[in-house]
């Protein structure tokens, strides 16, 4: 099966396909409508992904203030997926690709973020245990995503390992990641790569916060 190619998100053209993807895998939209209306709304939903991940790696979210973000995307060259598998992908999400890469499809993304708090999760990791040192020595996945067509084609994985081998060199020490507790396969995944529960939230607080439970996961095996 084909492979992904990760890296990370670099100018205007890879963080608006990122953007869209997020659109698509995020966004609920009601069925039924017409595909010129769910389009319309996948556009709109595309720049608001867009604003908000841009004013991150900009520095500009007052909510990330201290924490520093990185996008990593992974891609398959246009093509490499089965006869109409990525269908619900929007056009932006296509990449003409550099001299000596033909055109690829983003069809994965995440974050790397580095801080002692991912804003705005109340689990937070006990490691490093001094704030301060947790600031530059801890990070956390957020918006990790893959596109419907595209998964069972190892691209999760794939993101996953790049982004601890990038949060190694970085010297980051803990690599943690937040799971809505019910999501067995997501649970699974991060095993694999190994994380495991460090932290889980009652159902009396996710109640209170109006969500569902969500477990804190921590890498162990760097």
């Amino acid at each position: 099966r084909a492979r992904a190619a990760t890296r990370w998100a670099r100018g205007s053209d890879e963080l608006r396909a990122v953007a869209s993807l997020r659109a698509v895998c995020f966004g609920e939209y009601p069925a039924g409508r017409s595909a010129m209306a769910r389009e319309a709304h996948l556009r709109m939903m595309s720049k608001v992904e867009w604003d908000a991940l841009e004013a991150k790696l900009e520095g500009e979210d007052l909510d990330f203030k201290g924490v520093g973000v990185q996008c990593l995307l992974a891609a398959l060259a246009e093509g490499a997926l089965q006869a109409g598998a990525g269908q619900e992908l929007d056009r932006s999400c296509k990449l003409l690709g550099e001299p000596g890469r033909g055109p690829e499809l983003v069809v994965g993304s995440l974050d790397l973020n580095t801080g002692w708090k991912l804003p705005p999760e109340d689990l937070v990791g006990a490691l490093p245990a001094d704030k301060a040192e947790a600031a530059r020595r801890r990070a956390y996945l957020s918006n990790v995503c893959v596109a419907p067509g595209a998964r069972r084609h190892g691209v999760a994985s794939a993101m996953i390992e790049a982004a601890k081998a990038a949060a190694r060199e970085a010297g980051i020490e803990h690599l943690y990641v937040h799971v809505v507790s019910d999501n067995a396969p997501a649970v699974g995944l991060y095993e694999r790569c190994g994380f495991g529960v460090e932290a889980a939230e009652s159902k009396a607080e996710a109640r209170a916060l109006g969500r569902p439970p969500r477990l804190l996961l921590r890498c162990g095996q760097w």
